[in-house]
């Protein structure tokens, strides 16, 4: 029960709003220039975990790594084209004894990394809520959800002067 494979084919419809917009107002948003709605994402999923803590849902000691490939476009269709790869580390380690002191505690850590590239004859981008970003209660703490992450910004006076962030 320690290593798991998870072999998955998703299909999502979005339809965020249904109301007449200014493009020029959506271009200002974190939405950015690849916005678009309705639209139907449908992607390839495979992911491997391998889990060695004592317990899924309170660890006190051990460690987890998974790392995952999702394919969206292609053979399965969809409006999107692009490659993304995650992957994930914890760990979780008892606090011992420290002096005449035994705390009951776990010193527990985390690290994750990914990356996602479009691909195809015509690069359609990533839609916004699949792209990769960090804030939140379980990312870095202070920051608000979906706020440090890639977005678009003006690189000059017209709309059609934007720029990728690097």
């Amino acid at each position: 029960q320690h290593l798991t494979v998870e072999l998955a084919w998703h299909l999502k419809y979005f339809d965020y709003i249904d109301l007449d917009l200014n493009a020029a107002d959506l271009r200002r948003t974190p939405l950015a220039l690849d916005f678009s709605d309705p639209f139907t994402l449908s992607y390839l999923r495979q992911q491997v975990t391998w889990d060695r803590r004592d317990d899924p849902l309170f660890p006190r000691r051990g460690w987890m790594t998974s790392a995952g490939v999702r394919e969206a476009g292609g053979i399965v269709g969809g409006q999107y084209t692009y490659l993304r790869v995650e992957g994930d580390q914890r760990f979780y380690i008892p606090i011992r004894r420290i002096g005449g002191w035994s705390p009951r505690g776990t010193l527990a850590g985390r690290l994750g990394a990914g990356v996602i590239q479009p691909y195809g004859a015509e690069e359609t981008g990533v839609p916004f809520a699949e792209r990769l970003f960090l804030g939140g209660a379980s990312d870095v703490r202070g920051w608000p959800r979906r706020t440090l992450g890639p977005y678009l910004y003006p690189c000059g006076d017209s709309l059609e002067d934007y720029c990728q962030s690097r």
